[in-house]
């Protein structure tokens, strides 16, 4: 049991709400290998991370000024380290939205964070890169965020991106079935324009097991990039998944039945992104983010690949079609 502040979003003795012990849940973990410094978030203090002393984890060198991620029990967060807009290490973050006091509402669903010192005032904890109405960031739509929920499962940095896999509605309403994701950013994308969701499907004798549970990525060896097709030490995702109950009147509620999926992630996945975004610069297909308030007609442009890899203004946040396992 720790002391905590739940009304309030400041930990300092400023805040005149009423403090009480709460049990503090350890949300996500991560290792910023250039610093020698842990990522440790937990949800005291409205939700917040801490980077500390890798060899020695009871030093608490900084702790972030604002809460950042879900601070209860259930409620997902995932956090990773990789490439930035400025080509340093910046730290990735996705959380489920949780309802609370107002200040709650600035948390970002998928964001990117200083870890070191920038020029001039920029802090660790703060907005990797942040514009005058953009930055390294994406919010839910107010309208739909007490309704459509959110899961991080995991997150990794491959080739120029940066990749959570989620649990979310295939659409919006409560009744809308649920559905793997794999959700990708630009990490030299500055306003996160190029922030896209693909669902990610893995079924085998008819079975749809559609609750990804964990994911990770590594290198092929020789027997599987045969069986893959690709090339020995090419990057794979490993995709572990359940299937729901769809007897069940409960969402998200898993059976024993599980499965893993194995994704080659540039012959695959990379593919599947660019050409569904590339179809979207054609002018074809909605853009089908209404929990992120992007859900109109995509404009076509004779924009090639290399100029809108990184995303554009002109079709910001795309929603692809189905990434089958191979």
């Amino acid at each position: 049991m720790c002391l905590s502040v739940e009304e309030c979003g400041s930990r300092n003795d400023s805040c005149t709400a009423i403090r009480h012990k709460t049990n503090s849940h350890a949300k996500a973990l991560a290792v910023y290998d250039k610093s020698s410094q842990l990522i440790e978030c937990t949800s005291l203090f409205q939700g917040r991370c801490r980077l500390r002393n890798l060899h020695n984890i009871s030093d608490v060198q900084i702790e972030s000024p604002e809460p950042m991620i879900a601070n209860d029990a259930g409620s997902s967060a995932v956090v990773f380290v990789g490439m930035g807009p400025s080509r340093e290490p910046v730290l990735y973050v996705g959380t489920t939205f949780v309802k609370g006091p107002l200040f709650r509402d600035d948390i970002p669903a998928v964001t990117s964070l200083r870890l070191s010192r920038g020029d001039g005032e920029a802090k660790e904890f703060e907005l990797a890169d942040k514009g005058l109405a953009t930055g390294t960031e994406i919010s839910l739509e107010r309208k739909f965020r007490s309704s459509y929920r959110i899961d991080y499962v995991g997150g990794f940095e491959s080739g120029r991106y940066a990749y959570f896999a989620t649990r979310q509605g295939a659409t919006i309403g409560e009744d809308a079935p649920i559905q793997s994701r794999l959700v990708r950013v630009c990490t030299g994308d500055a306003h996160f324009y190029s922030y896209t969701e693909v669902p990610l499907e893995c079924i085998k004798h008819d079975i749809n097991y559609n609750l990804i549970q964990d994911v990770y990525v590594a290198t092929a060896g020789y027997n599987l990039a045969k069986s893959l097709g690709i090339s020995e030490g090419d990057e794979v995702l490993y995709g572990v998944f359940v299937a729901d109950d769809m007897t069940s009147f409960q969402r998200n509620f898993p059976t024993r039945r599980s499965a893993v999926c194995v994704y080659p992630i540039q012959k695959h996945v990379e593919k599947k992104f660019e050409e569904n975004i590339m179809e979207c610069y054609r002018g074809k297909n909605l853009k089908q983010l209404p929990w992120f308030k992007s859900s109109d007609g995509c404009k076509g442009t004779h924009l090639s690949w290399k100029d809108v890899e990184c995303g554009q203004d002109v079709n910001k946040n795309i929603a692809a079609r189905w990434l089958y396992d191979n």
